[in-house]
Parts: C-alpha cells; structure tokens; sequence
C-alpha cells in the first residue's frame, strides 16, 4: 500500500511577522536573523510564500510547499 507524507511548512510572511525570539524556533540563518529575514524576503519576492522547515524535502511546489512524498508500506 502507497502512502503520501508532507513536510511541515509555514507562510513566509508568518516568518516574517515574528520577532527574533519567536523566528528562531523555527529557522536560522550562520549570518543571523537580518540575513534570514532578507532571504526570505527574497523568496517571496521569486513567488515562494512557504518555507518547508525540513531540508530534506526535495519535491516542491511553486510556492515553497511539499508536494509530497509517496512512501511504500509493507502489509
């Protein structure tokens, strides 16, 4: 049997609403939070407003989100 997982994503602009308190339970950045706060700037400016908080994730759709993943589960 085929299932379908996603990676958790949040709107962009949630991100970017927060404070750097609140901003780091969610993303950082090795140039700190005005670097991250300009990145994701820069995604929503490219038509991203989601950022999936897992790396991993290597099947997006056009807004940032997880499209998804199909898993394979034994019976």
């Amino acid at each position: 049997m085929k299932s379908t997982t996603f990676h958790i994503h949040v709107p962009i602009q949630a991100l970017l609403n927060m404070n750097d308190d609140e901003l780091s339970g969610f993303a950082s950045h090795p140039d700190g939070f005005a670097a991250l706060r300009s990145e994701l700037r820069d995604m929503l400016s490219d038509g991203e407003y989601c950022l999936v908080l897992d790396n991993e994730c290597d099947n997006k759709n056009p807004d940032g989100s997880c499209a998804g993943h199909i898993t394979q589960t034994v019976n």
